[in-house]
């Protein structure tokens, strides 16, 4: 694999890491500022009944989207001034704008009063304006289920990277005037040496003198060994100039290279399904 591909597929793959750790840090900041904003609002529900020394205590996670503010001792709200605390912190947008509150009695569960408002932004507050007796309530709200948002935030931090690297591989060509390699000119493919300004291949003491397509075709294998080649590619760079291409001449020009290169065991060309030619050198396989 080339050099500048696995850069490539290295950068992209770190940038896709970086979003899921993103995702995740974003998505624990925010239960975070849903706990301090539900916090808050105990904090600010004692200070409007007059009380400014008793704790809110701990926030308890009832459930994914169920919360409960409890108290540490009893006090009177006006339902109207709660409506208000609570539409205070949704609008500072560190929760949901859908929920529901109840407000029950912690000691006999009985709710007083409950009150919300929709994902359209619709609040519903019945009974407003009414003062209820000192108790201790504890407030229970039912937050909307935003965790739909976390996978959308992976999926929009890899829908680039993936476009990125289809692009990549739909630009990837052989090269179309490829520069002779070192030693003279020539390429090694397994135990022959492709001589390109010759259009030769020799192994040993004997010569093969290639026709020019036969040479074309095998040049592109011989610099891009181990690696596929698109048919279409293949025709485009060996008959690009005789205006047509005759649909089985590929086929042909690739039997004839097969048998030219069949004194090596280690070389195969190889048809890909649906994608076109591979040159094999497989180094793992010992001459005799």
């Amino acid at each position: 694999m080339p050099k500048s591909k696995r850069y490539l597929i290295a950068t992209a793959l770190s940038c896709f890491l970086l979003t899921i750790a993103c995702a995740y840090v974003e998505h624990d900041e925010g239960e975070a500022w849903r706990l301090i904003a539900l916090r808050n609002i105990g904090h600010h529900l004692l200070l409007q009944s007059g009380d400014s020394t008793s704790r809110v205590l701990p926030i308890s996670k009832l459930s994914k989207t169920e919360y409960e503010i409890r108290f540490e001792k009893a006090f009177q709200y006006d339902a109207d001034s709660l409506v208000k605390l609570i539409s205070r912190e949704v609008a500072s947008g560190h929760l949901p704008t859908s929920y529901v509150v109840n407000v029950v009695d912690s000691k006999t569960k009985h709710q007083y009063y409950t009150f919300g408002q929709s994902e359209m932004g619709e609040l519903w507050t019945p009974c407003v304006g009414r003062k209820n007796p000192v108790k201790l309530y504890s407030l229970q709200f039912v937050l909307a289920d935003n965790s739909s948002d976390f996978p959308k935030l992976l999926y929009a931090g890899a829908i680039p990277i993936v476009l990125l690297l289809v692009g990549f591989r739909r630009n990837e060509k052989p090269a179309k005037n490829p520069v002779p390699d070192e030693n003279n000119g020539s390429i090694t493919i397994g135990n022959y040496r492709y001589k390109v300004n010759t259009q030769t291949l020799t192994l040993g003491p004997d010569t093969i003198v290639l026709t020019s397509k036969e040479a074309k075709v095998l040049e592109i294998f011989a610099r891009h060994q181990n690696e596929i080649v698109a048919r279409e590619l293949l025709q485009k760079e060996v008959w690009e100039n005789d205006g047509v291409i005759v649909g089985r001449s590929l086929d042909v020009f690739i039997s004839k290279l097969r048998r030219k290169l069949d004194a090596d065991a280690r070389i195969r060309i190889s048809s890909i399904h649906g994608k076109g030619y591979k040159l094999i050198v497989d180094e793992s396989i010992i001459q005799a």
